[in-house]
């Protein structure tokens, strides 16, 4: 039970640092969060690799392939090369059409009499169209986003912390 209080309390110092990071670099954080992550577990399995290597072991092309993936992903997040930015521009076109796709679905409900369902989707569908196209369009809210997630990840980190010492029945 102790181990599972440490690492409890481990992951929600980490959720409260990347929290604070996030609010404070936005997607930089990622880039460099990720980077370091995948650089480190890269270079575990590959130091894993080799070991099985000089014990005359037979690998599957996976031992090889997937440390030197995280590597190259890593050293690239960290160099700057790609960064986590276009992903959430993906994410955000992507949130994009699921909104306009609930708008159109919500009216579909609200024509064949599901009024209350329809208009619980036209509502969802609105805040993601809204959302999305102001994250797209208005710099400053992109910027306000980016500190809202890192304050949300923190108190995340936070509740962690907190839940790790409050006694469970």
């Amino acid at each position: 039970m102790k181990k599972e209080k440490l690492t409890q309390v481990l992951v929600g110092a980490i959720m409260v640092a990347l929290g604070i990071l996030v609010a404070i670099f936005g997607t930089e954080a990622f880039d460099l969060y990720f980077g370091i992550l995948a650089v480190a577990v890269g270079a575990v399995l590959l130091g894993y690799a080799i070991y099985l290597i000089s014990k005359k072991q037979v690998l599957a092309p996976t031992f090889i392939i997937i440390p030197a993936v995280l590597l190259t992903v890593g050293i690239t997040l960290l160099v700057g090369t790609i960064g986590f930015a276009a992903l959430v521009g993906f994410l955000v076109v992507l949130i994009l059409g699921f909104g306009a796709g609930l708008l159109l679905y919500g009216i579909y409900l609200i024509v064949k009499k599901a009024t209350l369902n329809g208009i619980i989707h036209l509502v969802i569908g609105v805040v993601a169209v809204t959302l999305s196209i102001l994250y797209l369009t208005v710099p400053d809210f992109a910027k306000a986003f980016w500190i809202i997630v890192g304050i949300v990840i923190a108190l995340y980190g936070i509740l962690e912390v907190v839940d790790a010492f409050i006694e469970k029945k």
